[in-house]
């Protein structure tokens, strides 16, 4: 990649990052006023399903790969839905913090093993011993920034940590398997659109089985329903992302963009949070992510 192509991508990078928070923040609210997790869950994939095949349609943008495309092509959406249920189950056994560091890890390894052999028919980029410092700094920045805001729960088990850090590993696959549905389709926005689709249909599996289904319990403010937009715009931008830096690059500057999107978030109390002023210990954490991707970037 030349380097004013690089000067374009990466802020395009740290903004994708920049807007999961946000997504975050919405989609809490929205759970408020319909009542559970896996029905706020449904409602904003639904929506991005909608936003997105707007785009598809307006586009007439393919939405299907070729006959040859493998299986996996289409496990995206439940990748995602996987990664959501995982973190309901955890969330009450490990704390907030550490719902936010320990997918980290698993993001981080998969990055460097999915990178490393080409999977998922990835860009191929060798791990190095410069790869391996930028992942670990990487991963100290993240705990930097995250455990300065309070501590994490007291010693959950093994297990409910070990799930945390497959929470990591389903995002980086789901990166690697969008990317290739970015390269089979020639769009970022067709290969979002299947994430976004087959996620709402198995939410809506979910739901039945679980008969959570959405309750108007309060009206809220109309930004809560941008959550599934804003979620949809994100997997499209991973989606056009990967296959211009790689799984562990993408990843990487997105975590940036993602400290930086909660950090704004909580020092102007955006979307109905606590505003919490942001310390320099915080914004050292994000030096060290910065150090780390640049390290595994420049190797």
């Amino acid at each position: 990649m030349t380097s004013t192509h690089m000067v374009l991508v990466f802020p395009l990078a740290i903004a994708v990052g920049f807007i999961l928070p946000v997504q975050s923040a919405m989609n809490t609210r929205l759970k408020v006023s319909v009542g559970t997790t896996l029905a706020a869950s449904f409602v904003a994939y639904a929506l991005g399903t909608i936003f997105l095949g707007a785009f598809v349609a307006a586009g007439r943008m393919r939405v299907l790969p070729g006959a040859d495309a493998p299986w996996w092509s289409y496990t995206s959406g439940a990748l995602g839905v996987l990664a959501l249920v995982t973190v309901i189950l955890i969330f009450p056994k490990v704390g907030a913090v550490e719902t936010v560091v320990l997918p980290v890890a698993g993001k981080i390894v998969s990055g460097l093993l999915i990178d490393h052999f080409g999977w998922f028919n990835s860009p191929v980029q060798p791990i190095s011993v410069w790869r391996v410092l930028g992942g670990c700094l990487a991963g100290a920045g993240m705990i930097i920034a995250f455990y300065a805001r309070g501590r994490g729960s007291a010693k959950p088990a093994l297990v409910w940590r070990f799930l945390g850090v497959l929470v990591g590993v389903y995002a980086a696959v789901q990166a690697a398997v969008n990317g290739n549905l970015n390269k089979a389709l020639g769009s970022s926005i067709s290969s979002g659109l299947i994430t976004y689709g087959t996620g709402a249909l198995l939410l809506l599996v979910l739901m039945a089985l679980t008969w959570q289904w959405p309750k108007r319990q309060e009206p809220g403010p109309v930004w809560m329903w941008l959550g599934g937009p804003v979620g949809a715009l994100f997997v499209a931008g991973m989606a056009g992302l990967v296959p211009k830096l790689g799984t562990g690059v993408s990843l990487m500057v997105v975590l940036i963009g993602q400290l930086l999107g909660s950090m704004t978030i909580e020092q102007f109390g955006l979307f109905g949070a606590q505003k919490t002023p942001v310390g320099i210990v915080q914004l050292a954490g994000v030096a060290v992510v910065a150090a780390g991707m640049a390290a595994y970037y420049l190797s």
